[in-house]
């Protein structure tokens, strides 16, 4: 068998697993998206009428799993250097995020998934409270409120970039595999981030957009609690950088503080810059500590420098949690 090509994804995979060999298998993070939710069931179609858009309700929300998984790049310009990026979860078990013909989603692009979320869950809140019937897999969304919702401009420009944004996020798709007793085994089939979506002829610029069931699953898998996290609205007057620390720390660190070395942040970044380019990124952040609930710092470390991320709240004394 010829040997795989260094940086192709089997090299990637031949690499991954021979770190693994003889390691224990731990648990993950990042839950199985293909397991179904046993308690909670998402009709197909919308009950308020086909062509009736959603009441958007404010709050940002995060899938809490996903949150140190890049599903992203981190710059504007569309990266199509690579059809496939491969992140680990656990020491056994890896992500796959597969870009279709369109390119990699920007964290920008995100933006739009935090909406889909967002708005989602704030429905099954509802639903919970009694005020409304299921919500559906189908969202009907105007593009002003998706617009106001990211904090963006709703002229054209701005409607023009949502439909090759929903095309990228349409196209990207993520898959688990994992190491086991010298194997690799795939587990299920890709699956979309977005399974879908419509534009409805109208006066008021409708976007009809499907949720993937595996997401709906991973929301709802402990319901009637929801695997989310609450964000900062501030979340999107942030630079790309900005943003994927503000993610990471708040599911990393939480109330607590956390540390985590520069190159492991770097191989979850999502980045196409250099580790150099990266680095500097990070110390910019650093200097400005403009994020949203937390402080960040640089210190040495054995092996590279270290990312400290603290809660400014200090809600509660927890020691520090080392990952370097």
């Amino acid at each position: 068998m010829p040997k795989a090509s260094r940086g192709s994804l089997s090299y990637l995979i031949e690499s991954i697993a021979q770190r693994n060999i003889g390691k224990a298998k731990h648990s993950s993070p990042v839950e199985d998206a293909s397991c179904q939710s046993r308690v909670f069931k998402i009709k197909e179609e919308s009950p308020d009428g086909h062509k009736k858009p959603i009441n958007f309700i404010k709050g940002i929300r995060d899938i809490q799993p996903l949150m140190l998984v890049p599903l992203f790049t981190l710059s504007k310009n569309i990266d199509f250097s690579k059809s496939e990026k491969v992140y680990p979860i656990n020491d056994n078990r890896y992500i796959i995020v597969q870009a279709g013909p369109a390119g990699f989603p920007t964290i920008w692009d995100y933006d739009l998934m935090l909406v889909i979320i967002s708005q989602f869950t704030h429905q099954l809140d509802e639903h919970k409270a009694g005020r409304r019937s299921k919500p559906s897999m189908s969202m009907i969304m105007k593009t002003a409120d998706i617009l106001n919702f990211c904090r963006r401009g709703t002229g054209g420009s701005q409607r023009a970039r949502l439909i090759p944004a929903i095309k990228r996020l349409m196209g990207t798709s993520i898959q688990f595999f994992s190491y086991h007793s010298g194997h690799l085994i795939r587990e299920g089939k890709p699956k979309p981030l977005i399974n879908g979506f419509n534009k409805i002829s109208g006066t008021e610029q409708l976007i009809a957009i499907n949720i993937a069931p595996w997401m709906i699953n991973l929301i709802t898998k402990n319901y009637p609690k929801l695997n989310v996290l609450n964000i900062q609205e501030q979340y999107f007057d942030l630079n790309a950088t900005e943003r994927f620390l503000y993610r990471f720390a708040r599911r990393a660190a939480g109330a607590r503080e956390w540390e985590w070395g520069f190159d492991k942040i770097y191989q979850r970044s999502g980045s196409i810059s250099t580790r150099r380019k990266f680095y500097e990124l990070l110390r910019r952040a650093i200097l400005s500590n403009n994020l949203p609930e937390y402080e960040i710092d640089e210190r040495p470390g054995k092996t590279g420098p270290i990312l400290v991320m603290k809660n400014r709240r200090k809600l509660s004394k927890i020691d520090i949690t080392h990952n370097p």
